[in-house]
């Protein structure tokens, strides 16, 4: 299903399932603005919309340049092993999560700039979370769930949950090169090692107060300043993995060992 460049589209799942089998064809190749919904029962998204084309490029939804597509409900996965993002991929383009589930993708890509087994952020892609889950992911480079590959790419995380992902290089829940951008009831936890790996040392931007000790954070360099903050508390909505501290000092947050 292509959405056009100029239109504006919304489905809505109503607890149907949408498959797509053709290797060749995603399901959702978006160039206008496309919204996806799906109704709740007893709490749960029912709706489904599955590819199950093997080595396909984001096989689920690919959100094409100056594009939008807006999640507000439904469970999107693969059941293949994709090349470039298991699920889906943003490029040059923004997607808005405000609810709805992504899960159990799987990337198999080469190290150039691959990555995400859920989810790609590419060049001056832009993603902003505000509810919703994403898991399950696997990569073999990195970004288990999420993965971006540009120091021009954006990433921010006001609500919802990145747990479950898997990476062999490393950022099983969020792998970024680019902007880090946190706050409000984001949790990333509950992934096989590093929970959030910022690849390039960048600092995170605190949009506002994490509600929560929500997010395990890891640096490409060890050890080192990874957020600018005023306030104190801040210390305790980050965790630390084995061997190292996070330190309080002269409003910046920073790992040590």
């Amino acid at each position: 299903m292509t959405i056009s460049k100029g239109k504006t589209v919304t489905l809505h799942l109503n607890g149907h399932t949408v498959s797509g089998t053709a290797s060749l064809i995603r399901v959702f190749d978006i160039e206008g603005v496309f919204t996806l919904t799906d109704t709740k029962i007893s709490g749960a998204f029912k709706g489904h919309v599955i590819a199950n084309a093997a080595g396909k490029l984001a096989p689920v939804f690919y959100v094409r340049e100056n594009a939008t597509f807006n999640l507000y409900g439904g469970n999107l996965t693969c059941t293949q092993v994709s090349a470039e993002a298991g699920v889906g991929t943003i490029y040059k383009s923004t997607m808005n999560m405000y609810d709805g589930r992504i899960y159990g993708g799987s990337v198999n890509a080469d190290t150039n700039g691959k990555g995400g087994g859920n989810l790609g952020i590419f060049s001056t892609g832009t993603f902003n979370m505000y509810g919703g889950i994403i898991e399950g992911g696997k990569s073999n480079t990195y970004g288990g769930n999420v993965y971006s590959n540009s120091s021009s790419a954006t990433f921010r995380m006001l609500g919802g949950t990145i747990t479950g992902g898997e990476a062999a290089l490393g950022g099983s829940g969020a792998a970024l090169n680019g902007k880090a951008i946190l706050g409000g009831s984001a949790v990333i936890r509950g992934n096989t090692g590093d929970d959030l790996y910022l690849m390039k040392n960048q600092l995170i931007t605190m949009q506002s107060d994490l509600t929560e000790q929500a997010v395990g954070v890891a640096m490409a360099s060890g050890t080192g300043v990874f957020a600018n903050t005023l306030n104190e508390a801040a210390k305790s909505w980050f965790v630390a993995k084995d061997g190292y501290t996070i330190v309080y000092n002269d409003g910046k947050l920073e790992l040590t060992n």
